[in-house]
């Protein structure tokens, strides 16, 4: 039977303060990386067959760290990446609601359109749905870890 575990990686500063990240290729913090070791503790024992990671680093690092234990080969994935979040990555939702008060106020309510040139839920849910069915259609991928963004893995 396949077993599919979603991993979200570990903290990052900009997690911390609260920003969109979005796509921007940011590492773990010192409190990511600590969580990423005790949940790779608490996975040891866990028989994966294969891991996925987000090619993005704060994922990729959560990935490796946990993989310690297994030694197989991640295969990163663009389609794990967090949804691009366009001019509104680096910024709180306090800072963009004072930017941009109207986009704001269309993109908060409905966010099956793009107000700041990144992508919508559909665009992220048509991405990860593709790596999701691949995933179910390889054989070989009895157990698989997957280690990715808050976004995709809702």
């Amino acid at each position: 039977m396949k077993r599919i575990l979603l991993v979200r990686h570990g903290e990052t500063d900009w997690n911390y303060e609260h920003r969109l990240q979005g796509q921007q290729d940011l590492p773990l913090n010192a409190t990511g990386v600590q969580q990423a070791e005790r949940l790779a503790a608490q996975l040891a024992g866990e028989p994966f067959d294969t891991v996925y990671s987000s090619d993005l680093k704060r994922a990729h690092h959560t990935a490796e760290i946990i993989n310690q234990h297994h030694n197989i080969p991640i295969r990163a994935d663009e389609r794990l990446r967090e949804i691009a979040f366009g001019k509104y990555e680096g910024l709180t939702y306090t800072d963009i609601e004072k930017r941009y008060p109207q986009e704001y106020s269309v993109w908060s309510q409905d966010h099956s359109v793009t107000t700041h040139g990144g992508e919508t839920v559909g665009q992220l849910s048509a991405r990860v749905s593709a790596l999701l069915a691949q995933i179910e259609d390889d054989p070989l991928a009895g157990h698989v870890l997957v280690v990715g963004h808050g976004g995709p893995l809702k």
